[in-house]
């Protein structure tokens, strides 16, 4: 997605983009061509880390920002933005932002969260968790879950098993976490009136270890 015709007609935002990606040596014109470009650029991080800091300043409300901050957003779904604490701070914004964002910029920043995040944003993901807010990668960030041995991380991880958007990636975080003293909770599903569940249950429960 770009504006037709010459790099020199298109909107000042497209433009400034191009100058910023043409200068850190990437040689696609817009946030779109990176998202669907086959290489992977570590310059790319700070500079869409910096718009979507600065998203409504450069970009006129009479274009498509939601476009722009999906765009922004996929392309920090890469593992060069790991870790990066700048991009997990306006990723988690995005949940901050009045009034609510669309599902599609949600999904993108729940599936961008659970690539750049690392150990110490445990509370915040755990808070996203808790929360009343309902986002269709949410399930991402359950199984993200899966790397924390603390009983903290086993409960959150049981307590989204109640959600079938989410139980699946809880079933995957508490056996990738050997987690104990669960089997219960999980055995409730084996008499699911769905014949899905009885079998990822019963998957589940083959492979936890014993109470």
């Amino acid at each position: 997605m770009r504006s037709p015709g010459k790099p020199d007609t298109w909107p000042e935002s497209e433009q400034a983009m191009k100058a910023e990606l043409d200068a850190a040596g990437i040689p696609e014109d817009t946030v779109w061509e990176l998202m669907n470009s086959r290489y992977d650029y570590p310059q790319a991080v700070p500079i869409m880390v910096d718009w979507l800091q600065h998203l409504d300043e450069r970009v006129p409300p009479n274009e498509d920002r939601r476009a722009w901050r999906v765009g922004l957003i996929r392309n920090l779904i890469t593992k060069h933005a790991k870790g990066n604490r700048a991009a997990a701070d306006i990723l988690f914004h995005q949940f901050d932002i009045d009034p609510p964002l669309c599902n599609e910029e949600l999904e993108a920043t729940g599936f961008a969260l659970a690539q750049v995040c690392d150990r110490s944003d445990f509370p915040r993901v755990a808070a996203l968790i808790r929360s009343e807010r309902d986002f269709p990668t949410k399930s991402d960030l359950v199984r993200w879950l899966g790397q924390f041995k603390t009983e903290e991380a086993k409960q959150l991880a049981v307590s989204q098993l109640c959600d079938p958007g989410t139980r699946t990636d809880a079933m995957a975080a508490l056996v990738r976490q050997r987690a104990t003293g669960v089997r219960d909770e999980v055995a409730k599903y084996l008499n699911d009136k769905h014949e899905y569940w009885r079998k990822e249950a019963q998957k589940t429960l083959d492979k936890l270890p014993p109470d």
